[in-house]
């Protein structure tokens, strides 16, 4: 019975955390009209299906899991977190290849969340996308696993 109320009550928060999401503005959605937005800056930030070349960690995906999982810290997520807890996370990826912009998208709990964001600011600089030759900022979705 626990486990029923336990799963209810999660539901509902994440319906609740999907409908207060919907209600906030992300100029990357919302200009459907180009291929870019502006964000803090003149210069625009690409998505994926308009560039050359996709941003990259350096040496690949199995690089950057490698830098996850060496770097998120399990001891400070609170009690009670059990099993694999897949916060996603976006981002930009600057030309210069720093991180900026960082934003919880999905956060299942247990202070995973401000753990991946925590991790993700240790990051070394990223290979910048290209478009049309040269460098350009990039939005990036991640998920980032903290397995227990």
């Amino acid at each position: 019975m626990k486990k029923v109320l336990f799963i209810f009550l999660n539901l509902i928060f994440v319906f609740a955390a999907n409908a207060q999401n919907k209600t906030t503005k992300n100029p990357l959605i919302e200009k459907p009209a180009t291929s870019s937005a502006v964000i803090g800056n003149d210069e625009p930030i690409y998505k994926a299906p308009d560039l050359d070349v996709q941003p990259e960690f350096p040496g690949g995906v199995g690089e950057f899991i490698k830098f996850v999982n060496s770097k998120f810290d399990k001891t400070k997520l609170e009690p009670g977190a059990t099993g694999n807890l897949k916060t996603y996370v976006s981002f930009v990826v600057e030309k210069d290849g720093s991180l900026s912009g960082l934003k919880i998208l999905r956060d299942p709990g247990f202070g995973s969340g401000a753990e991946a964001l925590r991790v993700l600011k240790l990051s070394p600089k990223w290979e910048a996308a290209v478009k049309d030759g040269k460098k350009v900022r990039s939005s990036y979705n991640v998920p980032i696993v903290g397995n227990l």
